[in-house]
């Protein structure tokens, strides 16, 4: 690996990165709370730092994206499968190109509250096309999730959905 040294020293210098500013709160549970600045640097814009390096393209079917609960809720659903060689593939690409997950960032923002809401696990998401969560819902298990589905709860209490359900029409 190329490292720039310094000319005082013998030590290696880090690469000549732009820092990048995030503001994000200081509790993932509190988005309206206090607010802290995350200062982070992005290593794909390493590459220039290498004479002659070159990008290369992975197709998205190469890797599982997780960035938000509704990601992981795919991921840990029937909509994925783990692989042999530890990878996360789609068990129907098509399907999962296509699929549609939104949950409600109040209720379902971080992995504890998706836990706390799905205690048995993940539904079924294999035959789902879109799942839109509004509002506090609590899961049971062995719940499946057909075609088009889109819950919405406005009041101060939790909606339990209840084990074995079928939400939603295979038509």
């Amino acid at each position: 690996m190329a490292r720039s040294r310094s000319a005082s020293s013998d030590r290696p210098t880090a690469f000549p990165l732009s820092i990048i500013r995030n503001e994000k709160p200081v509790s993932p549970a509190h988005p309206d709370g206090a607010r802290c600045l995350q200062l982070e640097t992005a290593m794909g814009a390493a590459i220039e730092c290498f004479e002659g390096a070159e990008a290369v393209c992975v197709p998205r079917d190469r890797l599982a994206l997780v960035k938000t609960t509704a990601d992981l809720l795919r991921i840990w659903s029937d909509a994925y499968e783990l692989r042999e060689d530890l990878r996360m593939v789609a068990a129907d690409p098509e399907v999962a190109r296509l699929q549609e997950i939104e949950l409600d960032p109040r209720f379902f923002g971080n992995v504890d509250d998706l836990r706390l809401r799905f205690p048995q696990g993940a539904p079924s998401l294999t035959g789902c096309r879109r799942f839109a969560v509004s509002g506090d819902h609590r899961f049971g298990p062995d719940i499946s999730v057909v075609g088009q589905v889109a819950l919405n709860n406005e009041s101060e209490h939790p909606v339990e959905i209840e084990a074995g359900s079928i939400l939603g029409d295979a038509d």
